[in-house]
């Protein structure tokens, strides 16, 4: 009885070294490491920067126009040319030709 006894003593000894040393493998394995890593490096800049001028530029020319929402009928008669001739026959055909490919493509 005695040896069964010392036999089941020697067991559990065994069974919970061998379970504290799973549990130590363990724990050391999967502890969260930070990776090291440099601080953030913070740039300032300290005079406004220096923007050469462009060869082949000239100081008046304008970058961006402002755009009415419509023009003056000066402007109208300035830019405008109504198609005559020739130009209105193929600006017809060419509309013809659209509003028909619309025509046959609806169901």
């Amino acid at each position: 009885m005695e040896s069964i006894k010392n036999a089941k003593t020697l067991y559990l000894i065994g069974l919970s070294v061998f379970i504290l040393g799973c549990t130590i493998v363990l724990l050391s394995r999967f502890t969260a490491k930070k990776p090291f890593s440099a601080p953030p490096v913070q740039y300032s800049i300290d005079e406004e920067p220096f923007l050469p001028s462009e060869p082949g530029t000239i100081d008046s020319y304008v970058y961006t126009n402002e755009v009415a929402p419509s023009w003056t009928k000066e402007q109208g008669e300035a830019w405008f040319t109504p198609p005559e001739g020739k130009q209105l026959e193929q600006l017809e055909n060419s509309n013809d030709i659209l509003v028909k490919r619309i025509l046959e493509s609806a169901p």
